[in-house]
């Protein structure tokens, strides 16, 4: 992933039944040397964001991304998540 800030909308990103091996990883990372961040810095949060989400994904590695602003509302009960996986 190239660097820079990519300024995702509402429903994030999902990586849905996609496996790689224990010998042979899917990898996502930052170009060497870049930073990207996905930041959600323009997005009102009126339900449960998820900003990179994995479901039924075996032998993934993310490296080097940042996701940001996903704030923790201070009362409800409405959890926001960077990174989940779904079992």
């Amino acid at each position: 992933m190239r660097g820079g800030t990519y300024h995702y909308g509402k429903t994030g990103t999902t990586l849905e039944s996609k496996s790689g091996t224990s010998g042979n990883y899917i990898t996502i990372e930052n170009y060497p040397g870049e930073k990207p961040v996905i930041s959600y810095g323009n997005v009102t949060l009126t339900s449960q964001l998820v900003g990179i989400s994995m479901s039924d994904a075996n032998y993934i590695h993310l490296k080097g991304i940042r996701v940001c602003y996903i704030n923790q509302p201070a009362a409800g009960t409405i959890a926001q998540y960077g990174f989940l996986e779904q079992l």
